[in-house]
Formats: structure tokens, C-alpha cells, sequence
């Protein structure tokens, strides 16, 4: 849920309400912009009565709306100072592109990449400064390298001017309806770190052999490959320990020369990591020629093909091919053995690992696990119609776990 969107729009419906367009006014007719100043070195202190603010000071703890807190303050007060209450704003650099606004608690100097604005008489500083809130300065900078806002567009920009009693009233609805859209991101958030704790739980206990009964009509499992030197946990006496390597075929992909252009735009899917899911993959960005699977070290995977990110930022990303699809190097695709292992069996326990795979792949200036580190991987098996019994029951569960997340 974009909540950050029902403020926008809250915004909009109020200072763009047609009862408000009749009295538009620029900014600059009921208020005075100001620039900032950089003062000299001496001018400066680590005490002192005047404090001095720089854009950076936007962004320390204690400063989110009034800025009070700083570690430079002028050693007596001369030249130009700006009065408590001026709402004051990044006006060259990236910072214009966050957006950041901000009221002076007291008289302060504010740096030369800052601008402020100082309500008239016919302007509620409150009332003002959630409309500067709702402002977007990207639509109004200029300049992509070193961006500025346009001074000559935020001062003509037109803002609703009612009543003083009108302003406060507004003020008052909005600040009761932002706080309640508050509360429920906050309840949404809570919400959502529950509904986490809870997939991982089922996980834990499907993989464990907790979510669903064993029935000895399923038999045992025998004859699967060794048993890892080290196993994680206890699993049920009709399960066998082995490792990733003896449940189906693993290869990483490969990518051909992006200088030969005759190995893209083919009938053949080329997977990347960004196209991993954790789901069913039906769709892929891109695709090659049977000539750049045959001039690279990609090979085309079997539908049903189970899929793991290797390198990155997706490392652990997971996907099950609805197609047969190749990949390129930095996914690592099983072409699963179905006489022992469940293809989703196998993507849900592989889900419920994702914390150790991360493990496996830190310490290097990229995380990445390799192949190997992959195959000999512990997996514990169940009978293979226990498997299916167990993905039944993970996405029955799942599924009542998205439902109450989306409320």
C-alpha cells in the first residue's frame, strides 16, 4: 500500500480544491523569499546565540521538522539573519530532489544552498508550510548535473489564500487526517512484519516435517545419495538427509558477446537474475539465438527447471521456469530429478534458506555462492507424496497469510 501516494493525493484535494480557486495568489504577494549565506570561518562557533544551518542539518536526528539542533552558531549577531518560523528548503544540488522542508525554531543564518520563504501577514505559518510540504521541487529545478530550483516558477507559484480562520481550520483537518494515515502505515507496517514471521514459520515447520502428518502408506525414502557430514535439524525417521546435488542436475547459465549482434533478438528465453520472481517464471526482458547458445556457456533449461540468483543484490532470488529458457552466469538452474523431489518442494525449501545462502555468499567485495557451495547444500527428503501433501499445505497457508496482509 503507497501510503506516501494517500498523502499526495490528500494534499492535492485539499490546496487544488475548486472551493480555494478563487482565491489563488503567487507566493511572492503574500510572502518574501530568502537566500542564504555562507559567513567567514571566524564568524563562526561551536557556542553561540545564532545558530547557522547548512543544508546537511536537514538530515540529523531532532531536526525532521524545526530545525534546532546544529554544530556551528555565529560568535555575535551581524549581517543578515532569518526569523523563526521561515520554512527553509534545499535550492541547488541533489538535495532539491528530496524534497526536504523545514522551519527555522529560532533567528538563525541558513547556508547559500538553502532558500526560505517568511509568511505575510495574510499567511498561518502552519498553513504555509504544508503547502511548501506538498510542493514538488523536481517539477520546478532545473539542470540534471547540478539541479536548482527555478526561482522564478516557486515564486509565481500560485497558492490558495482564505481566511486566517479558514487556514487554521484546514491545518487542523489535515494534521488529524495525516496522523490517522500515520497510524494505520504504522498498523500496515506491523502488519506486514508479522505476515514475514508467520511465511517463515510455515516454512520452518513444513520443511521439518511439523506441517503435515506422516502417513506409512507413503513408505520411506532410501537410496537418495549420501547424507551431509552435518544436518541442521531433526526430521522424521521416514526422511533421509542428502544434499542438493543428488535431487536433480545443476548449471550455471552464460552470456554470448554483446558484440554479435546476431545472438540476440531469437526465439530462445534468456533469463537474468532481475527476472527472478520467487514464483513461476513466465516472462523474460530478453531473448537469444540458438547460435549464441551454442557460441557461450548458457544451454537451455527444461520447463520445471527450479532457479537461484548467485550473485548480487538477488542473491537466494528464486524462480520455477514455466518454459524452457536459458540464463545467463549469475543463476544457477536444477532440472530436478520429479522421481524424488517435488520441483516446488524443492522451491520452498529452497525459499526457507534464503538467510543461510546469504551467509554462504558474504565476505567478498560482491556476495556470491557459487555453484558448488550450491550442490553440496543439505536438503532433507521426504517421501515423495509427502512432498506434495507439504507444498499443498504451504500454499493453503500462504495464501491465508497474503489475505490477511492485504487487509
Amino acid at each position: 500500500m503507497n501510503f506516501d501516494r494517500i498523502r499526495e493525493l490528500l494534499w492535492e484535494q485539499t490546496f487544488h480544491s475548486s472551493k480555494l480557486s478563487s482565491v489563488l495568489v503567487m507566493l511572492e504577494e503574500v510572502g518574501k523569499f530568502i537566500s542564504g549565506r555562507t559567513p567567514k570561518s571566524d564568524e563562526l562557533a561551536s557556542i553561540g546565540d545564532i545558530p547557522y544551518f547548512k543544508v546537511g542539518d536537514m538530515n540529523t536526528e531532532g531536526n525532521e521538522k524545526f530545525l534546532r539542533i546544529t554544530s556551528l552558531f555565529l560568535k555575535e549577531k551581524a549581517g543578515k539573519t532569518f526569523p523563526a518560523g521561515a520554512i527553509v528548503y534545499p535550492k541547488n544540488g541533489g538535495a532539491v530532489f528530496t524534497n526536504k522542508r523545514r522551519i527555522l525554531a529560532t533567528e538563525s543564518v541558513i547556508d547559500l544552498n538553502t532558500g526560505g520563504f517568511v509568511c505575510g501577514e495574510k499567511l498561518n505559518q502552519a498553513y504555509a508550510y504544508m503547502f511548501f510540504c506538498g510542493l514538488d521541487f523536481r517539477k520546478i529545478s532545473k539542470g540534471t548535473a547540478l539541479p536548482t530550483i527555478d526561482q522564478k516558477k516557486l515564486h509565481r507559484t500560485k497558492i490558495p489564500v482564505p481566511s486566517l480562520e479558514e487556514q487554521s481550520s484546514i491545518v487542523t483537518r489535515l494534521e488529524e487526517a495525516f496522523a490517522e494515515i500515520d497510524r494505520a502505515e504504522k498498523a500496515y507496517e506491523e502488519l506486514q512484519t508479522l505476515a514475514g514471521v508467520l511465511r517463515g514459520q510455515i516454512l520452518q515447520e513444513a520443511i521439518q516435517g511439523k506441517l503435515v502428518p506422516q502417513l506409512a502408506e507413503e513408505g520411506v525414502v532410501e537410496h537418495i545419495g549420501a547424507a551431509p557430514e552435518k544436518v541442521p535439524f531433526t526430521i522424521p525417521e521416514s526422511w533421509k538427509w542428502t544434499t542438493l546435488n543428488a535431487i536433480g542436475k545443476w548449471k550455471a547459465g552464460g552470456t554470448p558477446s554483446r558484440s554479435i549482434p546476431e545472438y540476440y533478438g531469437g526465439g530462445i528465453p534468456w533469463l537474468k537474475t532481475g527476472d527472478l520472481t520467487d514464483g513461476l517464471i513466465t516472462s523474460v526482458e530478453e531473448y537469444i539465438t540458438r547460435a549464441g547458445v551454442e557460441n557461450s556457456s548458457a544451454h537451455i533449461n527444461p520447463a520445471g527447471a527450479v532457479l537461484i540468483a548467485m550473485y548480487g543484490a538477488t542473491i537466494g532470488k528464486l524462480g520455477v521456469l514455466a518454459m524452457p529458457c536459458a540464463t545467463n552466469q549469475a543463476c544457477c538452474a536444477c532440472a530436478v530429478n520429479e522421481e524424488l523431489v517435488d520441483k516446488w518442494y524443492l522451491f520452498y525449501y529452497l525459499l526457507s534458506q534464503r538467510t543461510g545462502f546469504l551467509q554462504l555468499g558474504a565476505g567478498g567485495a560482491q556476495p556470491n555462492i557459487s555453484k558448488t557451495k550450491i550442490v553440496n547444500y543439505p536438503i532433507p527428503v521426504p517421501p515423495i507424496k509427502e512432498q506434495s501433501r507439504i507444498v499443498a499445505a504451504i500454499e493453503k497457508l500462504l495464501k491465508q497469510v497474503d489475505a490477511l496482509s492485504a487487509r
